[in-house]
């Protein structure tokens, strides 16, 4: 009887999942295989997948993929160690910088695209304005809008927005390192960086895997 209820309350979250996400990429997998003209569908089998890696186009996203992921990866798993170690030290305004971390992770991204827009316009932008004032450029810099600098633009302000994802779970994990043990490690005679090396690191692994996930 009990095992029939249970069933019964996970019934609904397993529709929903199944309906948003099982059901959506089982049709995309199959309409990948099939041109739509008109609403009729003609089968091509593989043609579509052929197109695609034969595409200069897709090749260089995929490289610009990559490229995302790997410096979102470094900006993302060592800013936030860094700052969750600052954080989980004891210091006047600490519980103020805490709250303040969050600003950037619980504002929507609609927001923080407009705002980065208009930081970054070329003529009128506020960082342009700054760089002008320091004699590093004489004209703007159009930082989303060419191919030199959209990326690392877009990399930087991704990080910004989801800094304090990594950084509050790396904090939280700090908080579970038993103080006894480094404490220990330190009348041993144990420096800083090796009781970060040998103590708090191995324990935080689980963490940052899961950050990095």
């Amino acid at each position: 009887m009990h095992k029939h209820i249970g069933l019964f309350l996970v019934a609904p979250v397993v529709i929903l999942l199944v309906g948003l996400y099982a059901y959506p990429i089982f049709d995309l997998i199959r309409t990948s295989f099939f041109i739509i003209r008109g609403g009729e569908e003609q089968f091509v089998g593989l043609a579509n997948y052929q197109k695609v890696l034969s595409s200069d186009l897709f090749r260089q996203s995929a490289v610009n993929s990559l490229i995302w992921t790997g410096l979102s990866l470094i900006i993302q798993l060592t800013i936030p160690l860094l700052l969750a170690l600052l954080l989980n030290q004891k210091f006047w305004g600490n519980t103020l910088a805490r709250v303040l971390m969050l600003v950037p992770w619980i504002t929507p991204t609609v927001v923080v695209a407009i705002m980065l827009r208009w930081l970054l316009e070329p003529n009128v932008g506020f960082v342009n304005h700054v760089l002008r004032d320091l004699g590093l450029t004489a004209l703007g810099i159009d930082f989303l809008g060419t191919k030199q600098y959209a990326l690392p633009t877009l990399v930087v302000a991704n990080a910004w927005q989801f800094l304090p994802f990594g950084t509050l779970l790396i904090l939280a994990g700090l908080q579970t390192v038993p103080r006894e043990v480094v404490e220990a490690a330190w009348v041993d005679g144990a420096g800083s960086w090796r009781r970060f090396r040998h103590i708090t690191f191995p324990l935080l692994g689980p963490v940052i895997g899961f950050v990095f996930f």
